[in-house]
């Protein structure tokens, strides 16, 4: 089992470019592109999980997924989506600003993957959102998102 340290209060981790990755727990909640809790929150998923999110130079950014306890033999979409991200533009799979990727759960119900974008111009700081496929009776898949955005 693995534990995942829990960070109180809001606003973005400090970290610099070609510093530290800063971690970031995964919430199960939706949320909009600004990473502000959506006002419909659709909750399901009952994984846990973490994101290492930062700057390894200052030409691009980087996020580390890892989940625990997601649904086993499962294939879940991963974006990274840096900030500021105006609320006007989606963050959708090719929109500007928006890196994806996947990620594949083995048997045992844990996985990770590495999204790596080139760094927006005027990017300061980065989440991720995580979605799951949907289990059978249900419209909506799993969803996990950053707690917070970290600083890049």
């Amino acid at each position: 089992m693995l534990a995942v340290a829990a960070t109180g209060g809001a606003g973005a981790a400090v970290a610099g470019a070609g510093t530290a990755m800063t971690m970031v727990p995964l919430d199960n909640q939706t949320k909009d592109c600004d990473l502000v809790t959506a006002t419909y929150d659709l909750t399901y998923g009952s994984a846990s999980g973490f994101v290492d999110v930062g700057a390894p130079d200052s030409g691009s950014v980087r996020a580390e997924v890892h989940m625990q306890t997601a649904i086993p033999d499962t294939t879940y979409q991963v974006r990274l989506v840096q900030e500021p991200h105006s609320l006007a533009v989606p963050c959708d799979a090719g929109d500007a600003g928006v890196t994806t990727g996947v990620m594949y759960i083995d048997d045992l119900g844990n996985g990770s993957t590495t999204v790596t974008s080139p760094r927006m111009p005027g990017a300061t700081g980065a989440g991720v959102f995580v979605e799951g496929p949907p289990r059978p009776g249900r419209l909506h898949g799993d969803i996990y998102t950053s707690s917070y955005i970290a600083a890049i």
